[in-house]
């Protein structure tokens, strides 16, 4: 984008430089004609410097509400994603999750949650730092757990190791209903040991 703004500047010099050396020899064989000239280009310049200044300024202002908008949208999606979403910090204390989670679990903001109180078994100090899945049961529903270690020093990379920013790490835990899926299964497995 910049390279195309210093070619369109250096075009813009050029054309101005061939007009005022165009005014220059109407000049030179009528002055009045020249007068004239001044006048007509000075007035589509100015002309032609509003349209683009206000063009621009709509562009801005466009591209300023689409990005609102595509802000708006992604929290809106990420609220009601069919996938469960929970963050969880390193003391297993839950910091956020999604309407999703919200309905499967029921959740009292009022209090501080842990995912071990939540889920009982779960244990976060087992998957700290790491990246993977595993499959859990909560009541009469499993769960595959999708786990992501989100540490904000990746962000930083000059960050000092020993920076409060280390506080901030947390857990990103995707939950997909697999319930049927592990049904069918015991009941293969059950068909299977009855049936043979």
């Amino acid at each position: 984008m910049k390279s195309f703004q210093r070619r369109w500047e250096a075009m813009e010099w050029t054309f101005i430089g061939v007009i005022v050396l165009l005014i220059l020899i109407i000049a030179y064989l009528n002055w009045l004609l020249a007068i004239l000239s001044v006048i007509v280009v000075v007035a589509v310049y100015l002309i032609n410097y509003n349209t683009i200044h206000n063009r621009r300024r709509l562009a801005r202002e466009q591209f300023g509400a689409m990005m609102k908008n595509v802000s708006q949208a992604a929290n809106f999606a990420l609220q009601n994603l069919p996938t469960a979403i929970v963050l969880v910090n390193k003391q297993g204390t839950l910091v956020w999750n999604n309407s999703v989670f919200a309905d499967w679990v029921p959740v009292d903001w009022n209090k501080l949650q842990k995912m071990s109180a939540l889920i009982p078994g779960f244990r976060i100090d087992k998957i700290w730092g790491k990246s993977g899945f595993l499959k859990e049961q909560y009541g009469d529903r499993y769960f595959q757990v999708v786990y992501k270690f989100i540490d904000p020093r990746d962000t930083r990379p000059d960050a000092d190791p020993n920076d409060e920013l280390t506080e901030h790490a947390v857990m990103a835990l995707y939950f997909k209903d697999i319930t049927a899926i592990e049904r069918n299964v015991l009941r293969r497995k059950k068909n299977s040991l009855y049936g043979a």
